[in-house]
């Protein structure tokens, strides 16, 4: 079916079955991912993609085929709630890799793929901050900051940062209230 109809997306994912059956999750990832790209809702090419890139080892690429039709499949919906925290810390240490690297378009990738997965998850969170820090956009690191104070609010360093910044690019009367709860709570620090 293949040679004579390249095309044909069934045939694609019985080759793909087949090369999973014969244990080629990597040769299985590279004929679905095209599948998936042209389908994202063909459910049969999504399982199978999301299990051989679990096997495979890219967690991202199975999340991102389970989160594809989790609403309308179970064993996705399942396999979704069970590898998110791991997609997760893979894409904050690619973000974080890539900030060392100085790849900041690498770093926003993965940051807005942290955002559409989990926009309010700390980890995101902090994400953001760094890549805020690593453009110099203090604005962004400022908005980021209130976002993670909020869960952390007796994180004093955190509280310091976003006073400087209040006082910056914010508000400067909420910067100024920050300094004086501060001040008010350690009232010998200099």
């Amino acid at each position: 079916l293949i040679e004579s109809e390249p095309d044909l997306l069934p045939a694609q994912v019985l080759a793909a079955q087949v090369d999973f059956a014969e244990g080629q999750a990597v040769d299985v990832v590279t004929r679905l991912v095209p599948v998936s790209d042209r389908f994202p809702g063909y459910v049969a090419s999504q399982l199978l993609l999301g299990r051989a890139a679990e096997q495979a080892g890219d967690v991202p690429l199975a999340y991102a085929a389970f989160r594809t039709i989790a609403a309308r499949n179970q064993l996705a919906f399942r396999r979704l709630g069970e590898l998110h925290p791991r997609a997760m810390e893979i894409l904050s240490n690619r973000l974080l890799e890539a900030l060392r690297n100085q790849k900041l378009d690498e770093a926003e990738r993965q940051l807005a793929l942290m955002r559409s997965w989990g926009p309010a998850e700390l980890v995101t969170l902090e994400g953001s901050r760094s890549l805020a820090v690593a453009r110099g956009d203090r604005k962004a690191e400022l908005d980021a900051i209130k976002e993670i104070s909020a869960r952390r609010p007796d994180d004093r360093e955190l509280l310091e940062r976003r006073a400087e910044l209040e006082l910056a690019v914010g508000d400067p009367g909420a910067g100024l209230q920050i300094v004086q709860d501060l001040a008010a709570k350690h009232p010998k620090d200099p």
